[in-house]
């Protein structure tokens, strides 16, 4: 009977174990780049500072007008923002499945007149990309 009481409480600690050492879901996708703007997604690639002119514009759309559009997932923590697609107000942020065309974007995330985050962001074809502001 000793025998197995231990075994069952070697047991019980195995497999509590993984649970104490994992991760709040919070501090797992925690988004510490400088520009306060982080990609969880692999084939997108964020460009902070960086702006597209127009003309620049009107070729990327042209050029990936075939591609499968994906799909943009946006939130801000710790705050709130507008989010700002091509020069456009888009929506205020979460952002949930915005349909967004693949190649290169202009964002901006604004709270009023505070700029959250700016830049330019490559969009890959047929894909969730998700994107973590953080408020100052």
């Amino acid at each position: 009977m000793p025998q197995i009481l231990r075994t069952s409480r070697l047991l019980a600690f195995a497999l509590a174990l993984p649970i104490g050492l994992a991760l709040p879901p919070g501090e797992a996708h925690a988004c510490d780049d400088e520009s306060r703007l982080c990609v969880d997604t692999d084939n997108a690639k964020w460009e902070p500072d960086a702006t597209i002119s127009q003309k620049n514009l009107k070729r990327e759309r042209k050029k990936n007008k075939k591609k499968p559009t994906s799909n943009l997932y946006l939130t801000i923590e710790d705050g709130r923002g507008s989010v700002f697609i091509d020069g456009r107000f888009v929506s205020t942020a979460p952002l949930d499945s915005y349909e967004i065309g693949a190649g290169k974007h202009d964002i901006q995330i604004r709270d009023g007149d505070i700029i959250l985050a700016e830049g330019v962001l490559k969009i890959p074809s047929k894909a969730d990309v998700r994107i973590t502001v953080v408020h100052p």
